[in-house]
């Protein structure tokens, strides 16, 4: 009978030694590549979260009729934009405001009637500052002039800019449709 040959010391010490040299060489990219996998999942919500901020507006900002009235107002340190047009629907004037509540950007709209209730969608998450410039055409002196509030008509642009918690800006532009040319 042939006797079971083992592993002798030696083997076991060269199997660990080579274990712990590809450990120490694996084991640095293995906690770079997780710190990397972190900033892109960081960066893949704030694209999303800005995609998301854009389409928000968008579906408000794409088509504005001759109608629409704007007013930016100042509700303690950050303005709102309030807004009003008719609904073609329902041919009633519908309102809404857009503005900062407790770090979040946030849109309003009123019912339209008593069996409605308004809404409230969030947009944006951690907002530390707000503006909104509305491009105005000024008949009389026949040019545009950038206005922060008091704008009366519908402006032909408006800009809004962002600064979020994370210190990251952003700024968005709206073509504004009207017959406001000076």
């Amino acid at each position: 009978m042939r006797k079971k040959r083992s592993l002798t010391l030696i083997e076991i010490a060269c199997a660990l030694g080579i274990f712990a040299v590809l450990t120490g060489v694996l084991f640095p990219h293995l906690v770079e590549s997780q710190k990397h996998a972190k900033k892109i999942e960081k960066q893949r919500k704030w694209v999303l979260s800005k995609a998301h901020l854009y389409s928000g507006l968008s579906a408000i900002f794409a088509y504005t009729p001759q109608d629409t009235r704007f007013t930016i107002e100042r509700t303690g340190s950050l303005p709102q934009l309030t807004f009003s047009r008719i609904d073609e629907t329902t041919l009633k004037r519908r309102r809404g405001r857009l503005l900062v509540k407790e770090k979040n950007l946030v849109l309003e709209t009123e019912p339209l009637s008593e069996e409605e209730e308004g809404t409230s969608e969030l947009l944006f998450e951690g907002v530390d500052d707000l503006s909104f410039t509305c491009m105005v055409a000024d008949g009389e002196k026949k040019k545009w002039e950038a206005r922060s509030s008091g704008v009366e008509n519908t402006p032909l642009f408006l800009k809004i800019k962002i600064r979020s918690n994370t210190g990251r800006k952003i700024k968005l532009f709206f073509h504004l449709m009207s017959n406001n040319y000076p």
